[in-house]
């Protein structure tokens, strides 16, 4: 889930470039303009345009995450007439990881929809 690609940095690397080249584009063609408007409202501008540009990232990011594939586990879970015997149980799916080691699990069939689990108790 945390791994990056050579996919998603291919696609990084496309947006910084267009980003660099409209950034580029606009203060060559704002150069000599800025002399005659000022040194404020050149900055003003340039504040409104990567306000722009982070708003669109932020975007893309959350479109991205989307469309991402959900990642599904069986967990190791302990049956209902003997807690010593424990069983693969699912596919469940992984809402989040918590830290290193521990990951939120969705589950649609306990009292609780969400419970946090050790990796151990995870296999894909």
């Amino acid at each position: 889930m945390d791994t990056w690609t050579c996919a998603h940095m291919e696609e990084v690397t496309t947006f910084v470039n267009q980003i660099t080249d409209e950034v580029g584009s606009w203060e060559e063609g704002s150069a000599a303009k800025s002399e005659e408007r000022g040194i404020v409202q050149y900055e003003l501008e340039m504040t409104n345009h990567l306000e722009q540009y982070r708003e669109q990232a932020r975007e893309n990011l959350q479109v991205k995450q989307k469309a991402e594939k959900q990642w599904k586990v069986l967990l190791l879970l302990s049956t209902s007439s003997n807690k010593l015997l424990a069983k693969w149980q699912g596919p469940y799916t992984v809402v989040q990881k918590m830290g290193p080691i521990t990951y939120e699990i969705h589950h649609p069939d306990k009292g609780k929809s969400r419970q946090t689990y050790h990796v151990n108790l995870l296999k894909e």
